[in-house]
């Protein structure tokens, strides 16, 4: 994700070829913004698509865009079913909506990782996080919802090896890297609001309204007298964005 000229969320790069724990970061799930299931990533699986896109799993408006993808092909050495399903909303020129539902047979330790470009000042505000850099785009991430998130930012860990960036192979620099832990029951849905911004984002509020298998429903304050109300497709519905004054 790029704001304002500057690159805020960013996957990791290809930094080398030998085999080695950098190179398994970097070619895997931890260097990625998605989830982590029981500490482990996704399994490998085919190398190009077969086939376009479904036509329901993405869109736009006038006033905002979406897409939405599955993710069912497992996770390395986790035993049983754990599928992730994922929708982003952008409301135009405002914030981002991003929904995830982990579909699974037996309770489950989720990691969300966020990783911000280099160069970010990134600082944990209660369960939220956000950049500060004074003068240019920052990006302020909020967890929606009544999830017991454990967050840690992680810049330029080793064991096991998270928060590193690669530009141009063969090269890495640390970058800070937001992790949010939760135990997950059985199959949950949870949601968050990224909200861009030159200088400080604002720390706008939202509620869950109503949470289903096969949407969720929010509002999103954004100011005084003012709000989004937002439907998010999980499956084939198509998203409603309603702004109220």
């Amino acid at each position: 994700m790029d704001a304002y000229g500057r690159a805020l969320l960013v996957d990791g790069g290809r930094y080398a070829y030998a085999a080695s724990d950098y190179r398994d970061y970097f070619t895997g799930t931890a260097s990625h913004n998605t989830l982590l299931i029981d500490g482990a990533g996704q399994k490998a699986y085919g190398a190009r698509a077969l086939a376009p896109m479904n036509a329901a799993d993405y869109g736009s408006s006038g006033d905002w865009d979406y897409a939405r993808g599955i993710f069912d092909a497992g996770y390395e050495g986790v035993p049983g079913q754990a599928i992730h399903t994922r929708t982003v909303i952008y409301v135009r020129d405002r914030f981002w909506v991003v929904a995830d539902r982990v579909e699974t047979d037996r309770p489950r330790t989720v990691q969300a990782l966020w990783h911000y470009a280099p160069g970010c000042s990134v600082v944990q505000e209660d369960r939220s996080v956000t950049s500060t850099d004074a003068g240019k785009g920052n990006l302020r991430i909020i967890p929606v919802g009544g999830m017991r998130w454990q967050v840690e930012v992680v810049l330029g860990q080793e064991r096991p090896v998270q928060g590193w960036y690669s530009r141009l192979y063969g090269e890495k620099v640390a970058s800070p890297t937001a992790v949010y832990t939760a135990e997950l029951p059985g199959t949950t849905t949870f949601t968050w609001l990224l909200v861009p911004a030159r200088d400080e984002p604002a720390a706008l509020s939202a509620t869950v309204l109503s949470s289903r298998p096969e949407r969720v429903e929010l509002r999103v304050q954004t100011g005084p007298g003012e709000s989004y109300r937002i439907t998010v497709p999980m499956n084939a519905w198509r998203p409603t964005v309603r702004r109220d004054r």
